[in-house]
């Protein structure tokens, strides 16, 4: 049986000063609201299986939503203003319609 669970995977940059953010940004919004999801944080650079294959640049970090193994969209080009960008990406795809759990680290080694 197919779940409606959505899963958020962060490929983050361990240089890039705006992960942390894009991380507590997503957890707040989510958390705050009465949604099915899973978080995920991935190291870009430490899966270039993964990025090759969503055509991920593995120096920015980006979010991917994925839902039933169907990526249904993504975010990244963050600019200095994340919490506004990641909360319009998720209201614009209707992802709070979908509970939540903090980032867990997905072992890349």
């Amino acid at each position: 049986k197919r779940s409606d669970i959505i899963s958020f995977v962060h490929f983050f940059n361990e240089d890039s000063k705006i992960s942390d953010e894009i991380e507590n940004s997503i957890s707040r919004i989510v958390m705050g609201e009465n949604v099915n999801c899973q978080c995920i944080r991935v190291n870009a650079r430490l899966a270039p299986l993964f990025t090759v294959k969503l055509g991920i640049d593995p120096e920015q970090p980006t979010v991917v939503a994925i839902r039933n193994g169907i990526v249904i969209d993504r975010v990244s080009d963050f600019s200095s203003g994340v919490r506004e960008e990641v909360e319009h990406w998720l209201e614009a795809n209707d992802f709070m319609n979908h509970s939540g759990l903090m980032f867990s680290n997905l072992s890349t080694d």
